[in-house]
């Protein structure tokens, strides 16, 4: 019976540790409505459009954050294009175009792109028109 509750114990602690270790820090995004972002996939209901004077504004406050806490306040990306040196760059399109229909398709549409570095840490914000593969 003892060995019993020091299996249950050490499990129980060892539970709690795994679990406060895999929880990801929500980013401090001020008052930005990160569920509007995220119910706007690839801007097609032109959700987002009202939102990218904040984002420019936001910046700073980005640059930093880890590809988790990314996930966590903008959602899933909307395009992934991987890079050299094991670094990729993360797309959320802004306005709505023609990745709408397509995806593949050219686009000129306004995106944010996030340039994570090996380490998964944003390093470079940029806002640009065109295709994100360009």
């Amino acid at each position: 019976m003892r060995i019993y509750r020091i299996l249950t114990f050490r499990f129980a602690f060892l539970l709690i540790v795994i679990t406060s270790c895999s929880t990801v820090e929500k980013p401090d995004l001020g008052t930005f409505d990160s569920e509007l972002f995220i119910s706007d996939r690839n801007a097609c209901e032109e959700k987002r459009t009202g939102q990218i004077a904040e984002l420019r504004e936001m910046k700073d406050k980005i640059l930093g954050l880890s590809e988790s806490q990314i996930k966590e306040g903008f959602g899933r990306y909307d395009y992934q294009i991987l890079d050299r040196r094991s670094e990729k760059i993360i797309v959320f399109f802004l306005e709505k175009g023609p990745q709408c229909e397509q995806l593949q398709q050219p686009s000129n549409a306004l995106v944010m792109e996030l340039h994570i570095n090996a380490v998964g840490l944003v390093k470079e914000v940029d806002f640009r028109r065109g295709n994100p593969a360009e």
